[in-house]
């Protein structure tokens, strides 16, 4: 076998599944960072605050 590189010489279903990937992966990314409006934390309901405040229980 030769060492010497051929074009052509490498596994050009890997390099399709590796483009693909890194295309979707890159665009997910794009969407995320630029498109998308994020999340709104309005729509978790917040916590009353205690009407009375307890006191620890006694030490025995």
């Amino acid at each position: 076998m030769s060492n010497d590189y051929q074009y052509g010489d490498y596994n050009r279903g890997g390099m399709l599944a590796f483009s693909f990937s890194l295309a979707i992966t890159l665009a997910f990314f794009v969407y995320v960072a630029f498109v998308h409006k994020g999340v709104d934390l309005n729509e978790i309901p917040k916590d009353k605050p205690a009407t009375e405040q307890s006191s620890p229980a006694p030490a025995e």
